[in-house]
């Protein structure tokens, strides 16, 4: 939780990161810098609703995303959703955040594939109250990264 001093936005990356890559961390870098963003926090995903389960454990995958950033100045893992015991619904994803950051913009921030799949996502119109969405491409293009 934090106070009122920094209330920057806050940019949000879930995903299964099996593995988490170079388009993953540069495209969170890249956000946090050109929108000087108050962090990007990177949540892996326990149970995708809308992907097979990763052959990777929640575990090794959280350890792989800890690895990949240690050290990168704006880049945090959140391990929210693997402390779930049920599938990892964005929407309560964000309820959660909002609790934790009530004086923060949340933008969450979409790949391709997720920005076309978020017709069939669970409570759409819920989830997008108050938050901003953030697609990596468009986001590469208006901003020229």
């Amino acid at each position: 939780m934090t106070s009122h001093t920094n209330n920057k936005p806050i940019g949000i990356l879930g995903g299964t990161f099996n593995p988490i890559h170079h388009g993953h961390l540069r495209l969170a870098l890249e956000l946090y810098e050109r929108l000087d963003l108050a962090k990007v926090l990177l949540i892996p995903s326990a149970y995708p609703p809308h992907r097979a389960q990763p052959s990777v454990s929640s575990q090794c995958r959280l350890e792989m995303v800890q690895a990949a950033i240690k050290g990168v100045k704006g880049l945090s893992v959140d391990d929210r959703e693997l402390r779930r015991q049920r599938p990892s619904y964005t929407v309560d994803t964000l309820k959660s955040l909002r609790e934790d950051y009530p004086y923060h913009s949340l933008c969450l921030i979409l790949g391709m594939d997720a920005f076309l799949g978020l017709p069939s996502w669970h409570i759409l119109q819920m989830m997008v109250s108050g938050i901003q969405l953030l697609q990596g491409d468009f986001v590469r293009v208006f901003y020229g990264i």
